[in-house]
C-alpha cells in the first residue's frame, strides 16, 4: 500500500513522501530525517500541544553512496538540480540539490548522519518507512553539540509521541541507543548533556501540562540510565580518561542560537 502522508503536515513533509515512494518505486531506497521526519512521526503530539509546531525550511534524505549516480539521475527526472558542495559537505557524503522553480533545497545524506557526531545509517534504512527510525531521528538531535530550542522542540515531540522499548517498530529502541553510546564517549558526553539541556526547557514549554513534563522526565532520566548501565567498549574508556580536555566532537556550521549548555559530569 502506498504511503499516505497525514493531512496535517505542510507541504514540505508531502514533498518528502512523494520523494521516498518514488525513490522506492524505481527501487532506491530512500528515508526522510531531520525535521521533516519528526513531523510525519509526531502528528499526535503536533495536534496535542501546538506549542511544539515549528516552521521546516528543507528536506532531509538518507540513502546509500553505492546508488549515487542513480539518485542523482533521479533527482534530477524530479526537477532537482545538483549544487556543487563544500569540501566540507563532500566529507560528510552528502548531496545537496534544489529546484530552480520552488527553491526548494533537498540535502541527501550517504550512509551516515555524520555531523558533529557520526551515525551509521546504511544498514537502518529498511527498519521504517518513509522515515529513518524513532531512534535514529531521535539520536540525530542528541547529537547536536550546540543544540538550539528547535532541537529540544523537536526531541520533545519525539518523546511525548513515542514509548521506550527494545525494537525499532515505532518506539525508541533504548539496547540499541545504549549500543551506540556506549562505543563512543563523546558521543555519549554529548547526550548527557543534551538530556539536561531538554529537562531544564521542559518547564518553560508554554502548553505542556504537568504530567507530559513528569512523564518526560522520566524518559529521559530512563534513556540515560540505560546508556549508563551498557558495558562500554575499551574504545570508550580510553577516551574518558582524557575528558574534554581534547575536543570531542566534529565541528560543523549550522544556523540557531543555541540553549545554554549545563556542566557535564
Amino acid at each position: 500500500m502506498d504511503y499516505e502522508p497525514p493531512s496535517a503536515t505542510p507541504e514540505l513533509s508531502e514533498l518528502a513522501c512523494r520523494l521516498v515512494e518514488a525513490a522506492r518505486d524505481q527501487g532506491l531506497p530512500l528515508r526522510a530525517g531531520a525535521g521533516v521526519a519528526i513531523r510525519l512521526h509526531c502528528e499526535g503530539a503536533l495536534q496535542r500541544y501546538p506549542v511544539l509546531k515549528r516552521p521546516v525550511h528543507d528536506v532531509d534524505l538518507i540513502g546509500r553512496s553505492r546508488n549515487l549516480k542513480d539518485v542523482t539521475k533521479f533527482m534530477e527526472s524530479q526537477g532537482f538540480v545538483k549544487v556543487p558542495t563544500s569540501l566540507n559537505a563532500a566529507f560528510s557524503l552528502r548531496e545537496i540539490y534544489v529546484n530552480p522553480k520552488t527553491r526548494t533545497e533537498v540535502d541527501i545524506f550517504l550512509d551516515k548522519l555524520q555531523m558533529n557526531h557520526t551515525i551509521e545509517l546504511k544498514d537502518r534504512l529498511e527498519l521504517d518507512y518513509p522515515t529513518l527510525t524513532v531512534s535514529d531521528l531521535l539520536l540525530s538531535k542528541l547529537q547536536i553539540v550546540k543544540i538550539n530550542l528547535k532541537d529540544v522542540t523537536d526531541l520533545v515531540m519525539l518523546l511525548a509521541d513515542h514509548p521506550l522499548g527494545d525494537t525499532d517498530r515505532n518506539e525508541v529502541n533504548l539496547p540499541y541507543v545504549a549500543k551506540i553510546l556506549s562505543n563512543d564517549w563523546g558521543f555519549h558526553y554529548t547526550v548527557g548533556n543534551n538530556i539536561r539541556v531538554v529537562g531544564d526547557q521542559l518547564a518553560r514549554l508554554d502548553g505542556l501540562d504537568t504530567s507530559m513534563i513528569e512523564e518526560l522526565a522520566k524518559k529521559c532520566k530512563r534513556i540515560v540510565d540505560a546508556a549508563e548501565a551498557h558495558p562500554k567498549s575499551i574504545g570508550w574508556r580510553v577516551r574518558a580518561k582524557m575528558g574534554t580536555s581534547k575536543r570531542w566532537y566534529r565541528e560543523v556550521e549550522r544556523e540557531g542560537d543555541s540553549v545554554t549548555m549545563p556542566a557535564g559530569p
